[in-house]
């Protein structure tokens, strides 16, 4: 499986990390940069008010290769490798994970979706790491929690 994972800043400047299914292989940095970016221009907030996409710092290809040796692969195997990065598909329709979209088809569906100034109600910023050192320079990552 291969995805794109792009790092961005939130409007509290704390980091946390998204990950973009179904990307074509021979796309462009520039394309895809293009598109992140244009995200930076959605002004979605959690439910705190907090911007989600502030700005983007970077994207990377991230390819995959699982080989069963035996017996079925654990569901919670796979959600614990996946904490700290969110998927794009989350903020979606359920019925948008049926169709094959492009990266860009992913965010021009997010935009018809949410105006902006839109707070997404039941989703909120939680720190992954909070036992960072204060005089650390790595900013503490976060994740957007769907609530209860």
């Amino acid at each position: 499986m291969r995805k794109i994972v792009a790092t961005f800043k939130n409007g509290e400047n704390k980091t946390h990390c998204w990950s973009f299914d179904q990307v074509e292989p021979d796309e462009s940095g520039a394309k895809i940069r293009q598109a992140l970016e244009r995200l930076t221009t959605s002004n979605i907030f959690d439910e705190a008010g907090i911007e989600i996409f502030k700005q983007v710092l970077d994207a990377k290809f991230v390819e995959t290769i699982e080989t069963v040796l035996f017996g079925e692969e654990s569901a919670k195997d796979s959600e614990e490798e996946a904490e700290g990065i969110q998927a794009l598909e989350r903020l979606l329709p359920d019925e948008a994970a049926a169709r094959k979209l492009e990266l860009t088809q992913k965010i021009d569906l997010l935009f018809e979706q949410y105006s902006a100034g839109m707070k997404l109600k039941g989703f909120r910023f939680e720190a992954v790491a909070d036992d960072l050192d204060s005089e650390s320079d790595k900013e503490p990552e976060v994740f957007l929690r769907e609530l209860d």
